[in-house]
Protein backbone atom coordinates (compact mmCIF):
# COMPACT_ATOMS: atom_id res chain seq x y z
CA UNK A 1 0.00 0.00 0.00
CA UNK A 2 2.31 2.69 -1.32
CA UNK A 3 0.77 6.25 -1.04
CA UNK A 4 1.01 8.97 -3.46
CA UNK A 5 2.49 12.91 -2.02
CA UNK A 6 -1.00 14.05 -2.06
CA UNK A 7 -2.03 10.92 0.00
CA UNK A 8 0.31 11.29 2.36
CA UNK A 9 0.21 15.01 2.92
CA UNK A 10 -3.42 13.96 3.16
CA UNK A 11 -2.86 11.50 6.27
CA UNK A 12 -0.66 14.27 7.29
CA UNK A 13 -3.27 16.77 7.57
CA UNK A 14 -5.77 14.57 9.03
CA UNK A 15 -3.84 12.39 11.19
CA UNK A 16 -1.38 14.66 12.18
CA UNK A 17 1.43 12.13 12.04
CA UNK A 18 3.40 10.75 9.29
CA UNK A 19 5.04 7.36 8.84
CA UNK A 20 7.01 5.61 5.99
CA UNK A 21 5.21 5.01 3.08
CA UNK A 22 3.41 2.02 4.12
CA UNK A 23 2.55 3.41 7.05
CA UNK A 24 -0.64 5.23 8.44
CA UNK A 25 -0.90 6.62 12.08
CA UNK A 26 -4.58 7.32 13.02
CA UNK A 27 -3.93 9.58 16.37
CA UNK A 28 -8.07 9.98 16.29
CA UNK A 29 -8.84 6.15 16.37
CA UNK A 30 -5.72 5.08 18.17
CA UNK A 31 -4.12 2.61 15.64
CA UNK A 32 -1.47 2.13 13.39
CA UNK A 33 -2.14 0.90 9.94
CA UNK A 34 0.54 -0.99 7.85
CA UNK A 35 1.43 -2.68 4.72
CA UNK A 36 2.80 -6.25 5.58
CA UNK A 37 5.25 -6.81 2.86
CA UNK A 38 5.58 -10.74 3.51
CA UNK A 39 2.01 -11.55 3.49
CA UNK A 40 1.23 -8.68 1.09
CA UNK A 41 -1.96 -7.78 3.50
CA UNK A 42 -2.82 -4.38 6.01
CA UNK A 43 -2.56 -5.41 9.69
CA UNK A 44 -3.76 -2.92 12.01
CA UNK A 45 -2.11 -2.38 15.76
CA UNK A 46 -4.19 -0.34 18.16
CA UNK A 47 -2.23 2.43 20.06
CA UNK A 48 -1.50 2.40 23.94
CA UNK A 49 -2.52 5.66 25.57
CA UNK A 50 1.23 6.42 26.19
CA UNK A 51 2.30 5.70 22.70
CA UNK A 52 -0.52 8.03 21.46
CA UNK A 53 0.64 10.59 23.65
CA UNK A 54 4.34 10.32 22.24
CA UNK A 55 2.88 10.45 19.00
CA UNK A 56 0.84 13.57 19.66
CA UNK A 57 4.06 15.27 20.31
CA UNK A 58 6.00 14.39 17.25
CA UNK A 59 2.30 15.32 15.27
CA UNK A 60 3.63 18.95 14.32
CA UNK A 61 6.95 17.61 12.86
CA UNK A 62 6.59 16.88 9.10
CA UNK A 63 8.29 13.06 8.94
CA UNK A 64 9.28 12.29 12.58
CA UNK A 65 9.58 8.39 10.93
CA UNK A 66 10.93 9.43 7.62
CA UNK A 67 14.03 6.99 8.51
CA UNK A 68 12.29 4.31 9.89
CA UNK A 69 14.69 1.58 9.81
CA UNK A 70 16.83 4.00 12.02
CA UNK A 71 14.49 3.88 14.64
CA UNK A 72 14.06 -0.02 14.15
CA UNK A 73 18.07 -0.49 14.83
CA UNK A 74 18.16 1.71 17.40
CA UNK A 75 15.69 0.20 19.20
CA UNK A 76 17.61 -3.45 18.41
CA UNK A 77 20.66 -1.54 19.66
CA UNK A 78 19.12 -0.66 23.11
CA UNK A 79 17.37 -3.76 23.57
CA UNK A 80 20.90 -5.70 22.99
CA UNK A 81 22.65 -3.21 25.80
CA UNK A 82 19.82 -3.40 28.07
CA UNK A 83 18.71 -6.93 27.90
CA UNK A 84 21.56 -9.19 27.10
CA UNK A 85 24.07 -8.41 29.51
CA UNK A 86 23.54 -11.77 31.61
CA UNK A 87 24.71 -15.02 30.11
CA UNK A 88 22.80 -16.86 32.47
CA UNK A 89 19.65 -15.31 31.27
CA UNK A 90 20.51 -15.70 27.76
CA UNK A 91 21.22 -19.52 28.61
CA UNK A 92 18.18 -20.09 29.91
CA UNK A 93 15.86 -17.28 27.84
CA UNK A 94 17.48 -16.85 24.80
CA UNK A 95 18.79 -13.29 23.54
CA UNK A 96 15.79 -10.53 23.56
CA UNK A 97 15.41 -8.91 20.16
CA UNK A 98 13.12 -6.60 18.13
CA UNK A 99 10.76 -10.27 17.88
CA UNK A 100 11.00 -10.45 21.80
CA UNK A 101 8.23 -7.15 21.83
CA UNK A 102 5.86 -8.87 19.42
CA UNK A 103 5.95 -11.96 21.41
CA UNK A 104 5.63 -9.97 24.73
CA UNK A 105 2.53 -8.11 22.86
CA UNK A 106 1.13 -11.25 22.69
CA UNK A 107 1.36 -12.49 25.69
CA UNK A 108 -0.21 -9.70 27.60
CA UNK A 109 -2.91 -9.51 25.81
CA UNK A 110 -3.79 -13.20 26.07
CA UNK A 111 -3.33 -13.09 30.25
CA UNK A 112 -5.54 -9.89 30.28
CA UNK A 113 -8.53 -12.18 28.58
CA UNK A 114 -7.81 -11.62 25.17
CA UNK A 115 -8.89 -14.25 22.85
CA UNK A 116 -6.28 -16.29 20.81
CA UNK A 117 -8.16 -15.59 17.58
CA UNK A 118 -8.28 -11.93 18.05
CA UNK A 119 -4.83 -11.94 18.94
CA UNK A 120 -4.05 -13.94 15.94
CA UNK A 121 -6.12 -11.64 13.84
CA UNK A 122 -3.62 -8.59 14.91
CA UNK A 123 -0.99 -10.24 14.39
CA UNK A 124 -1.57 -11.04 10.97
CA UNK A 125 -1.43 -14.65 11.59
CA UNK A 126 -3.10 -16.45 8.02
CA UNK A 127 -3.40 -19.13 10.50
CA UNK A 128 -5.15 -19.73 14.07
CA UNK A 129 -1.84 -22.56 13.96
CA UNK A 130 1.05 -19.88 13.74
CA UNK A 131 -0.44 -18.31 17.07
CA UNK A 132 -0.98 -21.81 19.37
CA UNK A 133 2.47 -21.26 20.75
CA UNK A 134 0.54 -18.71 22.98
CA UNK A 135 -2.30 -20.75 23.97
CA UNK A 136 -0.80 -21.81 27.10
CA UNK A 137 -0.95 -18.33 27.99
CA UNK A 138 -5.03 -17.99 27.53
CA UNK A 139 -5.77 -21.13 29.86
CA UNK A 140 -6.01 -19.00 32.84
CA UNK A 141 -8.18 -16.28 31.63
CA UNK A 142 -10.19 -19.21 30.44
CA UNK A 143 -10.32 -20.88 33.62
CA UNK A 144 -11.50 -17.57 35.66
CA UNK A 145 -14.47 -17.04 32.77
CA UNK A 146 -15.24 -20.46 33.45
CA UNK A 147 -15.32 -19.85 36.68
CA UNK A 148 -17.18 -16.61 37.00
CA UNK A 149 -19.73 -18.67 34.79
CA UNK A 150 -20.67 -21.21 36.79
CA UNK A 151 -20.89 -18.99 40.27
CA UNK A 152 -23.90 -17.29 38.38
Amino acid sequence: MKHTPSERQYAVDTVGVSGPDDVTIDLTSGRIDFYRTKTETVSTVPVSSRVKAMLQRKKNQPTPFVKFEWAIRRLAEAIDVECNTSKRVIDQRGKATVHTLRDTFASKLLQRGLSLQKVSKLLGHSTIVQTMKYAHLEVSSVLDEAGSLLDQ
